[in-house]
């Protein structure tokens, strides 16, 4: 198998499709291909909502982009979290001054999205070479949460920009590389990116707008998203290229590492389908959080990106421009 996040097809036969078969019926609804989180039946008036994601961390900055990757999952299933469990496995080899590090980063993520360090599990096992981190987040979410999947007709909406926990990797592993071509200024901005990396203000937002759906992007970029949560509808998509949004400067330094940024790392976006999208848009906007309109999901299971005159077809996820 190829390093990464499994493809669609092996996921679905081998890990959802045999889960499924176990479930007890304690679950509303379980985690699957664009479904972010599981949500669990409680004698309160809201469910617990969990999501998992596990990194090999192989680069500078990835225990906080794991940390949010879960966190956002979380958010994005309409649930405030609240805390996070993590699980990390190190090599013999490591000391406790790597121990450190990690857990110093993902004590201050968590204290930036305002979520508790739980619990967990640590041990150093000869069977792994790098360290592997894996988070359990957990949050609320009313029982009479409006979350649903997408629906044909549906507008869909991409939040802030795509791309930017790619950009901040990279631009923490990859400095010296870039000032070769690029000012110092530069690269300080993109990793200015981590404080945009969390959905859970806007995915609060979107959840109170009404009847909506919500994903957020992470793997295999912008375009995995999207075709994961047509995917979870069973619906179609029409998208503009044009009109997805990205920066500038993730553009340039994906043309000169030979990347696409469409298929970059891309948390920090959450993927909102609406009936009523200038209000959703207008409700993100008063709270500062910019969302554009990128297209809408349709009947069939036809999902295409137009770009001018040309038109090409979604595919499910191939791989991470920059894996985690």
């Amino acid at each position: 198998m190829k390093a990464g996040k499994l493809p669609e097809n092996i996921l679905l036969r081998s890990v959802i499709k045999p889960v499924h078969k176990t479930e007890t019926g304690n679950m509303i609804s379980s985690a699957g291909v664009g479904e972010d989180c599981a949500v669990f039946m409680s004698e309160n008036d809201t469910n617990t909502v969990t999501s998992i994601n596990t990194t090999v961390l192989v680069n500078d900055g990835m225990p906080t982009v794991s940390l949010l990757g879960a966190i956002n999952s979380v958010a994005a299933g309409g649930a405030k979290p609240r805390a996070a469990l993590i699980s990390l496995v190190l090599p013999v080899s490591s000391n406790e001054r790597c121990l450190k590090d990690i857990m110093n980063e993902l004590i201050g993520a968590a204290k930036m999205l305002g979520v508790d360090i739980a619990g967990g599990h640590t041990e150093s096992s000869k069977s792994v070479q790098n360290p592997i981190l894996t988070i359990t987040a957990i949050g609320e979410r009313a029982k009479a949460s409006s979350i649903r999947k997408a629906r044909p007709g549906d507008t869909l909406l991409v939040t802030k920009d795509i791309g930017l926990a790619g950009s901040y990797i990279i631009a923490r592993n990859q400095r010296q590389k870039l000032l070769d071509r690029y000012p110092a200024s530069f690269i300080d901005e993109a990793l200015l990116t981590k404080n945009h990396l969390s959905v859970v203000p806007e995915a609060a937002v979107a959840a109170s707008s009404g009847d909506i759906a919500m994903h957020d992007a992470s793997h295999g970029g912008i375009y995995t998203a999207m075709w994961e949560m047509a995917e979870a509808a069973g619906a179609g998509l029409d998208i503009e290229l044009e009109r997805i949004p990205i920066r500038q400067q993730t553009v340039e330094i994906c043309d000169y590492l030979d990347l696409n940024p469409y298929e970059l790392l891309a948390g920090g976006s959450l993927l909102i389908a609406t009936k009523d999208s200038q209000k959703v848009i207008d409700e993100l906007s008063r709270a500062g959080v910019d969302a554009v309109a990128v297209g809408r999901f349709t009947e069939g299971s036809d999902r295409i990106i137009r770009n001018g005159e040309e038109t090409r077809f979604l595919e499910p996820f191939r791989g991470d421009n920059v894996i985690l």
